[in-house]
Protein backbone atom coordinates (compact mmCIF):
# COMPACT_ATOMS: atom_id res chain seq x y z
CA UNK A 1 0.00 0.00 0.00
CA UNK A 2 1.70 3.22 -0.80
CA UNK A 3 0.37 6.48 0.48
CA UNK A 4 0.86 9.16 -2.12
CA UNK A 5 -0.22 12.22 -0.06
CA UNK A 6 -3.74 12.24 -0.33
CA UNK A 7 -5.30 8.79 -0.73
CA UNK A 8 -3.61 5.24 0.18
CA UNK A 9 -3.21 2.89 -3.06
CA UNK A 10 -2.96 -0.72 -3.81
CA UNK A 11 -0.45 -1.17 -6.15
CA UNK A 12 1.11 -4.01 -8.34
CA UNK A 13 -1.82 -5.90 -8.45
CA UNK A 14 -2.50 -8.93 -10.95
CA UNK A 15 -5.49 -8.61 -13.16
CA UNK A 16 -8.70 -10.48 -11.84
CA UNK A 17 -9.52 -13.99 -13.11
CA UNK A 18 -12.06 -15.18 -11.10
CA UNK A 19 -15.68 -13.87 -10.67
CA UNK A 20 -15.09 -12.44 -7.16
CA UNK A 21 -11.52 -10.96 -8.12
CA UNK A 22 -11.38 -7.19 -8.25
CA UNK A 23 -10.83 -5.57 -11.41
CA UNK A 24 -7.49 -3.61 -11.93
CA UNK A 25 -7.83 0.08 -13.49
CA UNK A 26 -5.57 -1.34 -16.65
CA UNK A 27 -8.90 -3.92 -17.55
CA UNK A 28 -10.90 -1.38 -16.88
CA UNK A 29 -9.76 1.07 -19.04
CA UNK A 30 -8.94 -1.59 -21.65
CA UNK A 31 -12.23 -3.03 -22.07
CA UNK A 32 -10.62 -6.62 -21.87
CA UNK A 33 -13.09 -9.54 -20.35
CA UNK A 34 -15.46 -11.97 -21.04
CA UNK A 35 -19.20 -11.43 -20.81
CA UNK A 36 -20.86 -14.73 -19.02
CA UNK A 37 -24.38 -14.07 -18.68
CA UNK A 38 -26.70 -12.22 -20.75
CA UNK A 39 -30.53 -12.23 -20.90
CA UNK A 40 -33.00 -10.02 -23.71
CA UNK A 41 -36.63 -9.72 -23.28
CA UNK A 42 -38.49 -9.45 -26.87
CA UNK A 43 -40.26 -10.93 -29.98
CA UNK A 44 -37.62 -10.18 -32.52
CA UNK A 45 -34.52 -11.05 -30.27
CA UNK A 46 -32.85 -13.99 -28.73
CA UNK A 47 -29.42 -14.90 -27.06
CA UNK A 48 -28.13 -18.17 -27.41
CA UNK A 49 -25.60 -19.48 -24.84
CA UNK A 50 -25.74 -16.23 -22.38
CA UNK A 51 -23.86 -18.14 -19.32
CA UNK A 52 -21.11 -18.66 -21.57
CA UNK A 53 -20.02 -16.49 -25.12
CA UNK A 54 -23.77 -15.24 -26.02
CA UNK A 55 -24.76 -14.94 -29.71
CA UNK A 56 -27.50 -12.56 -30.23
CA UNK A 57 -30.07 -13.63 -32.95
CA UNK A 58 -32.60 -11.09 -34.28
CA UNK A 59 -35.76 -12.99 -36.18
CA UNK A 60 -38.00 -11.42 -38.46
CA UNK A 61 -40.33 -12.21 -41.96
CA UNK A 62 -38.19 -11.16 -44.83
CA UNK A 63 -39.41 -7.97 -46.65
CA UNK A 64 -41.22 -7.67 -43.40
CA UNK A 65 -40.70 -4.08 -40.99
CA UNK A 66 -40.46 -4.86 -37.28
CA UNK A 67 -43.17 -3.20 -34.79
CA UNK A 68 -43.93 -2.51 -30.91
CA UNK A 69 -46.60 -5.68 -30.67
CA UNK A 70 -46.78 -4.61 -27.12
CA UNK A 71 -44.80 -1.95 -24.98
CA UNK A 72 -41.77 -3.66 -25.33
CA UNK A 73 -42.16 -6.47 -27.44
CA UNK A 74 -40.57 -6.22 -30.83
CA UNK A 75 -42.42 -8.04 -33.35
CA UNK A 76 -41.78 -8.21 -37.37
CA UNK A 77 -45.05 -7.91 -39.99
CA UNK A 78 -45.37 -10.18 -42.96
CA UNK A 79 -43.70 -9.54 -46.14
CA UNK A 80 -45.56 -6.21 -47.61
CA UNK A 81 -45.99 -5.75 -51.30
CA UNK A 82 -43.62 -3.95 -53.38
CA UNK A 83 -43.92 -0.34 -54.47
CA UNK A 84 -47.26 -0.05 -52.01
CA UNK A 85 -48.43 2.37 -49.77
CA UNK A 86 -47.72 1.02 -45.86
CA UNK A 87 -50.78 1.12 -43.70
CA UNK A 88 -50.07 1.89 -39.96
CA UNK A 89 -52.33 -0.64 -38.18
CA UNK A 90 -52.44 1.13 -34.69
CA UNK A 91 -51.62 -0.04 -31.36
CA UNK A 92 -50.45 -3.56 -31.27
CA UNK A 93 -51.38 -4.51 -35.18
CA UNK A 94 -49.44 -5.25 -37.93
CA UNK A 95 -48.81 -2.62 -40.41
CA UNK A 96 -50.11 -3.15 -44.15
CA UNK A 97 -50.02 -2.23 -47.75
CA UNK A 98 -52.39 -1.14 -49.74
CA UNK A 99 -52.50 -1.73 -53.62
CA UNK A 100 -52.54 1.71 -55.88
CA UNK A 101 -53.41 2.21 -59.56
CA UNK A 102 -51.24 2.43 -62.22
CA UNK A 103 -49.14 5.59 -61.71
CA UNK A 104 -50.31 6.79 -58.31
CA UNK A 105 -47.04 6.59 -56.87
CA UNK A 106 -45.22 8.29 -59.70
CA UNK A 107 -47.86 11.33 -59.23
CA UNK A 108 -47.12 11.46 -55.52
CA UNK A 109 -43.66 11.52 -56.02
CA UNK A 110 -44.06 14.16 -58.91
CA UNK A 111 -47.37 15.88 -58.77
CA UNK A 112 -47.37 17.41 -62.16
CA UNK A 113 -50.61 17.38 -64.22
CA UNK A 114 -49.85 15.20 -66.89
CA UNK A 115 -48.89 12.49 -64.13
CA UNK A 116 -52.57 13.03 -62.13
CA UNK A 117 -53.82 12.79 -65.58
CA UNK A 118 -51.60 9.31 -66.07
CA UNK A 119 -53.20 7.93 -62.38
CA UNK A 120 -56.74 8.57 -62.90
CA UNK A 121 -58.87 6.50 -65.15
CA UNK A 122 -62.05 8.28 -65.83
CA UNK A 123 -60.85 11.81 -66.83
CA UNK A 124 -62.22 13.66 -70.24
CA UNK A 125 -60.08 15.93 -72.44
CA UNK A 126 -55.83 16.39 -72.32
CA UNK A 127 -53.96 19.21 -70.87
CA UNK A 128 -53.33 20.78 -67.34
CA UNK A 129 -55.16 20.89 -64.09
CA UNK A 130 -57.62 23.60 -63.62
CA UNK A 131 -58.79 25.01 -60.55
CA UNK A 132 -61.95 27.53 -60.08
CA UNK A 133 -60.56 30.65 -59.94
CA UNK A 134 -60.10 32.80 -62.92
CA UNK A 135 -59.25 29.31 -64.69
CA UNK A 136 -57.68 29.83 -68.44
CA UNK A 137 -58.81 27.34 -71.32
CA UNK A 138 -57.46 26.84 -74.71
CA UNK A 139 -58.81 24.12 -77.47
CA UNK A 140 -62.21 23.65 -77.61
CA UNK A 141 -64.25 23.09 -74.22
CA UNK A 142 -66.82 20.69 -75.12
CA UNK A 143 -70.33 19.49 -72.99
CA UNK A 144 -71.16 22.91 -71.13
CA UNK A 145 -74.91 23.19 -71.61
CA UNK A 146 -76.62 27.05 -71.16
CA UNK A 147 -78.35 25.91 -68.00
CA UNK A 148 -75.06 24.66 -66.43
CA UNK A 149 -74.07 28.42 -66.48
CA UNK A 150 -77.61 30.03 -65.26
CA UNK A 151 -78.56 30.77 -69.02
CA UNK A 152 -81.46 28.37 -69.82
CA UNK A 153 -83.77 30.22 -71.89
CA UNK A 154 -80.43 31.00 -73.99
CA UNK A 155 -80.19 29.32 -77.91
CA UNK A 156 -78.37 29.68 -80.72
CA UNK A 157 -81.32 31.50 -82.62
CA UNK A 158 -80.18 33.41 -85.63
CA UNK A 159 -80.53 37.22 -85.59
CA UNK A 160 -83.04 37.18 -87.95
CA UNK A 161 -85.39 34.75 -86.28
CA UNK A 162 -85.13 36.20 -82.69
CA UNK A 163 -88.44 37.36 -80.80
CA UNK A 164 -88.76 39.99 -79.71
CA UNK A 165 -90.41 41.09 -75.67
CA UNK A 166 -94.34 41.81 -74.90
CA UNK A 167 -92.94 45.72 -74.07
CA UNK A 168 -90.58 45.88 -77.23
CA UNK A 169 -93.88 44.86 -79.37
CA UNK A 170 -96.11 47.10 -77.98
CA UNK A 171 -93.86 49.65 -78.25
CA UNK A 172 -93.26 48.68 -81.99
CA UNK A 173 -96.74 48.77 -82.73
CA UNK A 174 -96.97 52.28 -82.05
CA UNK A 175 -94.17 53.32 -84.55
CA UNK A 176 -95.12 53.81 -88.14
CA UNK A 177 -92.90 52.83 -91.59
CA UNK A 178 -90.74 55.84 -93.00
CA UNK A 179 -91.62 54.60 -96.64
CA UNK A 180 -95.51 55.50 -96.64
CA UNK A 181 -96.72 56.10 -93.04
CA UNK A 182 -100.45 55.43 -92.25
CA UNK A 183 -101.23 57.60 -88.80
CA UNK A 184 -104.37 57.26 -87.05
CA UNK A 185 -105.55 59.22 -83.69
CA UNK A 186 -103.32 62.02 -82.98
CA UNK A 187 -99.94 63.60 -84.36
CA UNK A 188 -97.98 65.24 -82.36
CA UNK A 189 -95.68 65.36 -79.14
CA UNK A 190 -96.77 63.11 -75.87
CA UNK A 191 -97.21 64.67 -72.69
CA UNK A 192 -94.68 66.20 -70.67
CA UNK A 193 -92.42 67.22 -73.94
CA UNK A 194 -93.60 70.97 -73.79
CA UNK A 195 -93.54 73.75 -71.68
CA UNK A 196 -94.41 77.24 -71.01
CA UNK A 197 -92.34 80.69 -70.50
CA UNK A 198 -93.66 84.35 -69.62
CA UNK A 199 -92.56 87.47 -70.85
CA UNK A 200 -91.12 89.86 -68.56
CA UNK A 201 -91.12 93.67 -68.95
CA UNK A 202 -91.65 94.38 -72.29
CA UNK A 203 -92.98 92.44 -76.20
CA UNK A 204 -89.16 92.81 -76.68
CA UNK A 205 -88.04 91.05 -73.89
CA UNK A 206 -86.38 87.81 -74.93
CA UNK A 207 -87.37 84.32 -73.62
CA UNK A 208 -85.77 81.11 -72.93
CA UNK A 209 -87.50 77.53 -73.07
CA UNK A 210 -85.68 74.59 -73.99
CA UNK A 211 -88.57 72.30 -74.93
CA UNK A 212 -89.25 70.83 -78.57
CA UNK A 213 -92.79 72.91 -78.22
CA UNK A 214 -94.57 75.00 -75.89
CA UNK A 215 -96.34 78.39 -75.34
CA UNK A 216 -94.98 81.79 -74.70
CA UNK A 217 -97.18 84.77 -73.11
CA UNK A 218 -95.91 87.82 -73.93
CA UNK A 219 -95.98 90.88 -71.97
CA UNK A 220 -98.90 93.25 -71.82
CA UNK A 221 -97.20 96.32 -72.82
CA UNK A 222 -99.27 98.46 -75.49
CA UNK A 223 -98.31 98.01 -79.35
CA UNK A 224 -99.13 101.06 -81.43
CA UNK A 225 -101.49 100.65 -84.32
CA UNK A 226 -100.07 98.80 -87.77
CA UNK A 227 -96.45 98.62 -85.26
CA UNK A 228 -94.87 95.20 -85.24
CA UNK A 229 -92.22 93.99 -82.27
CA UNK A 230 -89.75 91.29 -82.24
CA UNK A 231 -88.39 89.39 -79.85
CA UNK A 232 -85.62 86.19 -79.72
CA UNK A 233 -86.56 82.55 -78.36
CA UNK A 234 -83.63 80.72 -77.10
CA UNK A 235 -84.05 77.31 -77.52
CA UNK A 236 -81.26 74.38 -77.28
CA UNK A 237 -83.28 72.46 -79.95
CA UNK A 238 -83.74 74.71 -82.59
CA UNK A 239 -80.71 73.65 -85.45
CA UNK A 240 -80.87 76.45 -88.28
CA UNK A 241 -82.23 73.68 -90.77
CA UNK A 242 -85.37 73.60 -88.69
CA UNK A 243 -88.85 74.54 -88.88
CA UNK A 244 -90.71 76.74 -86.79
CA UNK A 245 -94.04 76.81 -86.71
CA UNK A 246 -95.85 79.73 -84.25
CA UNK A 247 -99.77 80.65 -83.85
CA UNK A 248 -101.51 82.89 -81.89
CA UNK A 249 -103.23 81.00 -79.12
CA UNK A 250 -105.17 83.62 -77.49
CA UNK A 251 -106.06 86.87 -77.44
CA UNK A 252 -108.56 89.60 -76.41
CA UNK A 253 -109.59 91.44 -80.28
CA UNK A 254 -109.48 88.31 -82.51
CA UNK A 255 -108.06 89.08 -86.32
CA UNK A 256 -105.98 92.18 -84.60
CA UNK A 257 -102.33 90.60 -84.98
CA UNK A 258 -100.27 88.51 -86.89
CA UNK A 259 -96.95 86.51 -85.91
CA UNK A 260 -93.73 85.39 -88.20
CA UNK A 261 -90.73 83.55 -87.33
CA UNK A 262 -87.24 84.16 -88.85
CA UNK A 263 -83.46 84.35 -88.13
CA UNK A 264 -83.52 80.69 -87.42
CA UNK A 265 -80.49 79.47 -86.33
CA UNK A 266 -78.57 77.07 -83.95
CA UNK A 267 -80.25 77.31 -80.39
CA UNK A 268 -82.59 80.57 -81.05
CA UNK A 269 -84.36 81.96 -83.27
CA UNK A 270 -86.68 85.26 -83.68
CA UNK A 271 -90.56 86.15 -83.59
CA UNK A 272 -92.17 88.87 -84.34
CA UNK A 273 -95.89 90.23 -83.74
CA UNK A 274 -97.56 92.93 -85.55
CA UNK A 275 -100.53 95.14 -84.34
CA UNK A 276 -102.93 95.20 -87.65
CA UNK A 277 -105.77 96.71 -85.84
CA UNK A 278 -106.14 100.92 -86.28
CA UNK A 279 -105.89 101.26 -82.60
CA UNK A 280 -103.12 100.62 -79.72
CA UNK A 281 -103.61 96.94 -78.18
CA UNK A 282 -102.26 96.25 -74.44
CA UNK A 283 -102.77 92.73 -74.34
CA UNK A 284 -101.02 89.65 -72.95
CA UNK A 285 -101.24 87.40 -76.58
CA UNK A 286 -100.56 84.04 -75.81
CA UNK A 287 -98.52 81.87 -78.67
CA UNK A 288 -98.18 78.25 -79.04
CA UNK A 289 -94.74 76.95 -80.94
CA UNK A 290 -93.60 73.55 -82.54
CA UNK A 291 -90.46 72.59 -83.82
CA UNK A 292 -90.12 70.51 -86.44
CA UNK A 293 -87.11 69.11 -87.40
CA UNK A 294 -85.33 69.30 -90.94
CA UNK A 295 -82.16 68.53 -92.75
CA UNK A 296 -80.89 70.50 -96.30
CA UNK A 297 -79.13 67.14 -97.31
Amino acid sequence: MVYDGTNNRITNLADGVAASDAATVGQITAGTGTVTSASFTGGLISVATPTTTPAFTVAGTSGGIPYFSGATTWASSAALTANALVIGGGAGVAPSTTTTGTGVLTFLGTPSSANLAAAVTDETGTGALVFGTSPTFTGTVAGITSAMVGLGSVDNTSDAGKPVSTAQQTALNLKSNTASPAFTGSFGYASGQGGTVTQATSKATGVTLNKICGQITMNGAALAAAAEVAFTLTNSFIASTDVIIVNIQSVGTAGAYFVDVGAVANGSCSITLGNCSAGSLSQAVVLNFIIIKSVNA
